[in-house]
């Protein structure tokens, strides 16, 4: 686990480097842009649709997991006591969470949303430290050294893991934002970036698997319970963390969308928010319909994370510098490229498979 998150951050590292190069070579200032360019219009085409995909995908993750958080308090705090019982359903607290969604995605610009980075960096780093005082308070379980998981759930978990690194459909529109935008200045912030989140990854595994042992839930925050003050207030604070980071997604999607089917029309504020609305309602309906979180990061995480987020930086980067797409010029990038190519259809198999039989993520007996 450990050394996968150190590998997911470093590649996030290394292909958001390759995108910045990419963009000063040719001085295009979207990834749709950049994939023209490289492998003309029909497979900008394929990318945009990625990108929809990737961000529709984690935008239904941020539902579902925002409901997780939130039912059982709502449950505890309205339905034991009798006030509108009809209000403290799954499905009801999702769709009213997509309906408040509407207008907080329909930001322009991601300037506009800056202070949403703020707040979930600070949010998180407030939950990483209640989980690790969580961890001191209990008894404590031994963390284990070798896993006992079958090789098809390490391989359907690894998605996940890298899903936590993909940030890279929003690096063209926050480096042209920058005041002084610069390759070595965005470096150096992805860098600050990366070693922040993996420290914060691993503080939250190890105090998750030292306080719950084999008992630790998928959400962490389900074993945390809400039966004090300060756990409703992390869960709550973690649940808004979610719904402000929402529409990070929403804004590339959309820019994706209006470019397009609209990319001769003028400025809308019309179409903007239509727009915005059907993709949220969408994601809504879809967050109703598949309460499971881990199919979602899961599936979107093997593939089309994969390919936007560590294939592709690849292809963009050897197409410009040597005209191939796999060159004994460029040995790292032709790496990571055919690395990426690989893992992705190994890994989206896995996930598959594992969603529709999931018995055979179980471990025998003879291996326990």
């Amino acid at each position: 686990g450990p050394g996968i998150l150190i590998v997911a951050a470093l590649l996030c590292v290394y292909t958001i480097r390759l995108l910045i190069t990419c963009r000063d070579s040719v001085s295009l200032c979207s990834y749709e842009d950049l994939s023209q360019y490289c492998f003309g219009k029909r497979f900008a085409q394929f990318v945009e649709a990625n990108i929809v995909i990737f961000c529709f995908g984690t935008c239904i993750a941020y539902l579902i997991a925002a409901t997780d958080i939130i039912h059982p308090v709502v449950y505890e705090l309205v339905f034991r006591k009798g006030f509108f019982p009809e209000l403290c359903s799954r499905p009801m607290i999702t769709l009213v969470l997509g309906i408040l969604l509407v207008p907080l995605s329909s930001a322009e610009r991601l300037g506009e949303l800056q202070f949403l980075n703020v707040f979930g960096i600070t949010v998180f780093f407030i939950l990483v430290m209640g989980v690790v005082y969580n961890a001191s308070e209990s008894d404590g379980y031994e963390i284990p050294l070798t896993g006992t998981g079958t090789f098809l759930g390490v391989v359907s978990s690894v998605p996940v893991m890298l899903y936590s690194f993909c940030c890279h459909v929003n690096v063209f529109s926050i480096y042209t934002e920058l005041r002084r935008p610069s390759i070595r200045r965005m470096s150096r912030v992805v860098v600050l970036a990366c070693v922040v989140a993996l420290i914060l990854y691993m503080l939250l595994a190890l105090a998750g698997f030292f306080a719950f042992g084999p008992y630790i839930r998928e959400d962490l925050l389900l074993n945390m319970g809400h039966h004090s003050l300060y756990k409703i207030c992390l869960q709550m604070m973690m649940a808004l963390n979610l719904v402000l980071c929402f529409p990070m997604n929403v804004q590339p999607s959309r820019l994706t969308i209006e470019m397009e089917f609209f990319s001769d029309e003028k400025p809308s504020d019309l179409r903007r928010y239509c727009i915005t609305a059907a993709f949220v309602g969408s994601a809504t309906i879809l967050g109703i319909a598949i309460p499971n979180i881990t199919t979602v990061f899961s599936i979107v995480g093997a593939s089309s994370s994969v390919l936007v987020s560590f294939i592709l930086p690849c292809a963009f980067y050897l197409h410009i510098r040597t005209g191939k797409i796999v060159s004994y010029d460029e040995p790292l990038a032709s790496l990571v490229f055919v690395g990426g190519c690989a893992f992705g259809v190994v890994a989206t198999i896995a996930t598959i498979v594992s969603s529709l039989y999931p018995h055979l993520l179980e471990v025998g007996d003879e291996e326990g």
